[in-house]
């Protein structure tokens, strides 16, 4: 199987049926993480304000709920999605018909990781801690090999 998904061209995450909230979080997760880099990149205002400032963002956009919604999905709880993400080259988060791709995924949870927002369930957290042990993985994988190493 990891040879299927180190050589397929993209990789489809399928996180099941599409819901309203998650359809809004897959619009509203790029752009949250375009706004909030831009407070956390601002060397103008103190830390303890940028941190404060994105996490203004992420409760006025409901952002907590949706990530909640998000990674209690039964993708984020299944053991074999490591061989998925860490092998495939570039990755698609699929939900009913809104689709993410994973390199914006993955800087909205280290934004949110950076904030230390505390407010998901606790099924929430563990996929949640799951899926950033998959990050760490896979940019393990992308330092030590090169593609023709593989």
């Amino acid at each position: 199987m990891h040879r299927i998904y180190y050589d397929a061209e993209r990789v489809v995450a399928w996180l099941g049926k599409e819901e309203e909230v998650l359809r809004n979080a897959f619009k509203a997760i790029p752009l949250l993480c375009t706004e909030m880099n831009k407070v956390l990149d601002n060397k103008k205002i103190s830390k303890f304000e940028q941190k404060t400032k994105a996490h203004e963002m992420l409760v006025t956009h409901n952002a907590i709920a949706m990530l909640s919604h998000l990674f209690e999905r039964e993708w984020f709880h299944r053991l074999w999605v490591v061989q998925e993400v860490v092998a495939a080259s570039i990755i698609l988060f699929v939900c009913g018909f809104s689709e993410l791709e994973y390199n914006i995924l993955q800087s909205f949870v280290w934004i949110h990781e950076d904030l230390s927002v505390d407010l998901l369930s606790p099924r929430a957290e563990s996929g949640l801690a799951k899926f950033q042990d998959i990050i760490v993985i896979r940019s393990q994988r992308y330092k030590e090999y090169s593609r023709e190493d593989v």
